[in-house]
């Protein structure tokens, strides 16, 4: 019989392999077409948030998924970016990672800030200039921050689906929502309760990810197609 931190590592390893599951069906289907801006900002946001998580004394088994998260997220971004240099190889950072819309420019200052003000935190506490105490408040707050600014790097992708739910498919986004919530729960078995800044992470993850599952049922899909065919 498992203790209970084995059932918690059960848990957390579960959810990780549900991540790893749901990337390996994303990158294996032609037909998705990724969002070049959300995945840039998913490849060095949750290596972001991974690290805050880590500085915020996450376990192994709430870590586990955002590990897994952060490597596949530079996967999908970096074959991105080898599609679109391939596509113009005249320059080496790919158009539509630069958006027209101002909405989704917006999201990636936001997410380039944060990444900005974190970096700036960290060399200051390596110079000494602050102190342990100061810097546990500044992670918990840029921790709370990131996770806020998942609804920014989801907008481009989001908007795209609602447009064009054929761009994305249900499968991978929906194994991601469930990863989510069984980190969801491993976490507040760790933390012993819903009200801590760990629970962000999962909770806003299985909701957004939900979402584009939701976005991308294959019903959505025909209709839009369909509607396509009509015009």
């Amino acid at each position: 019989m498992l203790s209970d931190g084995q059932t918690i590592i059960l848990l957390g390893s579960i959810a990780a392999a549900l991540q790893l599951v749901g990337y390996l069906a994303y990158v294996r289907n032609s037909e998705i077409e990724p969002n070049p801006l959300t995945w840039l900002m998913f490849a060095y946001g949750t290596i972001l948030l991974t690290i805050l998580e880590w500085d915020s004394d996450a376990t192994r088994a709430e870590l586990m998924l955002p590990c897994v998260c952060s490597g596949m997220a530079l996967y999908v971004a970096g074959h991105c970016w080898v599609r679109a240099r391939r596509a113009d190889p005249t320059v080496w950072w790919p158009r539509a990672w630069w958006p027209d819309d101002w909405r989704d420019r917006s999201a990636f200052q936001v997410d380039l800030l944060l990444t900005a003000l974190y970096l700036v935190a960290a060399m200051l506490l390596y110079s000494d200039r602050i102190g342990e105490g100061t810097k546990d408040v500044l992670v918990g707050l840029f921790l709370i921050a990131a996770n806020l600014t998942t609804f920014s790097a989801f907008f481009p992708l989001i908007r795209n689906v609602v447009e064009n739910p054929d761009l994305e498919r249900t499968g991978p986004w929906a194994t991601w929502a469930c990863a989510y919530t069984l980190l969801g729960v491993t976490t507040f078995a760790v933390q012993g309760g819903a009200w801590n800044e760990l629970m962000l992470y999962p909770l806003l993850n299985a909701v957004l990810h939900g979402t584009v599952a939701f976005l991308s049922r294959k019903s959505r899909r025909d209709m839009y197609l369909q509607a396509l065919v009509l015009r």
